[in-house]
């Protein structure tokens, strides 16, 4: 038999070492594959805090799809600035069926906020009665409020209703500014401005939409001017007849208009005219819309309009022409009075948040710190009070359905240098 042939230990040695280096190879090359990967891993970064600016507005209708567009412009705008943190706006809808606000949407807007432990301020409410029922609820919540709109003067100043302002601060604490001049400023010019038309008797007519008790700003000073006043009446859906032909057999020479349905209104000037009556009317531009000049034109004809700033198309500098161009280019729309006011409102929250430590003691602090803002208004100055101390009412004639700026009516005096 053969012999088993046997291996040369010389063989088996090459062909282990062998073997053996190129797994060390290998092995070599994944260690340092995987080192370089978690050498070129990226480090994350810190997570950064998201804020939240909740809004509430009646959105399907011009008085608060405006103010809030304008708002959402002056915000995207101001998101190229570098921030250590993440800020969202948030727009809710408080419309109602009448084109007003609705109390129980505004509620639950407001309940939104509050539960979302991101927020930090509170852009609006749009009306004064709106902001009657937000103020105090963010306020027990130490939540930041600023709107743009706002005109009721008991809403931060005393001696226009007995619990005014004190019941709308449960803590007794301050939260919440406004843009808007007050509605004593604006009706009180109004007033001042009838008279200088040489009109001698009035009938006043308002809506449900803001206070009653706003209509007395215009009857009292109209009144110490010497001017009759016939009769104040409140419109409703459908009492806008009614009260159109009681107007005619009082044969006013003014009719004032203070409100902020625009739904409304338009069905009292078609019935207004229809009803016979061919004398002056006047209104503050709360209650425009253009809805309301496309349904009502001709009733429209020769209206004399109240603002509570200078329309913005007059205002003619850089800042207001960057914005009306900015506006009507994303929204395809002419911007109105509200709008801009919104805007340079939200630039005030979004500059008091960025100054401030981001809590909301912080961003009330440099709220009520605001001073000389640049807006394309003029510098703004908020007062311990939480208003607007400079400003300017204007007036206005309507004129083939839009407004024809007279100029301005009345000042609103600096409060601090009184």
């Amino acid at each position: 038999m053969d012999q088993p042939q046997q291996l040369e230990p010389e063989h088996f040695s090459r062909e282990t070492i062998m073997i053996a280096s190129v797994g060390a190879i290998i092995i070599f090359i994944v260690f340092w594959a995987a080192v370089t990967i978690i050498r070129k891993r990226p480090v994350p970064e810190p997570t950064m805090k998201t804020y939240t600016i909740y809004a509430s507005a009646p959105l399907q209708y011009e008085i608060g799809k405006f103010p809030i567009d304008a708002a959402q412009l002056a915000f995207d705008q101001e998101l190229s600035i570098k921030r250590n943190f993440i800020l969202r706006f948030v727009p809710l809808d408080d419309s109602s069926l009448d084109g007003g606000w609705d109390e129980t949407r505004l509620r639950d807007n407001l309940k939104t906020a509050i539960n979302d432990p991101t927020t930090i301020a509170f852009f609006g409410p749009i009306l004064s009665t709106a902001a009657k029922v937000a103020i105090p609820i963010l306020n027990v919540e130490d939540i930041p409020m600023i709107s743009p709109t706002n005109s009721w003067p008991g809403l931060t100043k005393l001696g226009f209703s007995i619990d005014e302002p004190g019941r709308y601060y449960p803590t007794q604490k301050r939260n919440y500014v406004r843009f808007s001049t007050t509605d004593e400023l604006e009706l009180t010019n109004a007033a001042t401005w009838a008279k200088s038309l040489g009109f001698k008797t009035v009938s006043i007519t308002g809506d449900k939409s803001l206070d009653p008790a706003t209509t007395l700003f215009f009857s009292k000073r109209a009144e110490e001017l010497g001017i009759k006043v016939n009769s104040r009446s409140f419109l409703e859906e459908n009492t806008t007849m009614k009260i159109a032909q009681m107007l005619v057999k009082e044969k006013p020479d003014l009719v004032y208009h203070l409100g902020a349905n625009s739904t409304l209104f338009t069905k009292f000037i078609k019935d207004l005219r229809q009803a016979g009556y061919r004398g002056n009317v006047m209104v503050s531009d709360s209650v425009l819309s253009q809805q309301l000049f496309d349904a009502a034109t001709p009733e429209m004809e020769g209206v004399y309009v109240t603002s509570v700033s200078i329309p913005i198309e007059k205002l003619g500098n850089s800042q207001s022409e960057r914005f009306i161009d900015a506006y009507k280019e994303r929204f395809k729309a002419a911007p109105d009075t509200s709008a801009g006011m919104s805007y340079e409102s939200m630039r005030i929250l979004l500059s008091a948040i960025d100054q401030s430590d981001q809590s909301k003691d912080g961003v009330l602090r440099a709220l009520f710190a605001t001073h000389n803002f640049p807006t394309m208004y003029g510098p703004i100055t908020i007062d311990n009070n939480g208003d607007n101390v400079s400003g300017n009412i204007g007036g206005s004639i309507i004129r083939n359905g839009a407004m024809d700026y007279v100029g301005i009516i009345g000042h609103t005096p600096n409060l601090l240098e009184q």
